[in-house]
């Protein structure tokens, strides 16, 4: 994502709407990833059978990574590049 915020920077020279593009091209590939993988996983969360007592937690901290990835990756990488970007720009072209 950072390659692609920086791309459409130099493309744009706009770096908030840069940070957008680059969120914004980035949530399809993310959102599909997470959303195909957790369904899959739902049976095993919610079995009963013989061996379910090693898959359910097992089920269930997957589930909660994918959860908490998607979110950092569209959300909170976006904001720490945004305030990083903005102090390195600022450091080394203040006079």
């Amino acid at each position: 994502m950072n390659q692609r915020i920086g791309q459409q920077e130099s493309s744009s020279g706009n770096f908030e709407g840069a940070i957008k593009a680059g969120a914004h091209s980035r949530l399809r590939p993310v959102l599909m990833t997470a959303l195909i993988t957790a369904p899959g996983l739902f049976p095993l969360l919610l079995s009963n059978a013989v061996g379910s007592e090693i898959q359910r937690p097992l089920a269930g901290l997957v589930i909660g990574g994918l959860i908490s990835s998607t979110s950092l990756t569209l959300l909170v990488i976006s904001v720490l590049d945004s305030g990083y970007s903005r102090r390195w720009l600022e450091s080394k072209f203040r006079p």
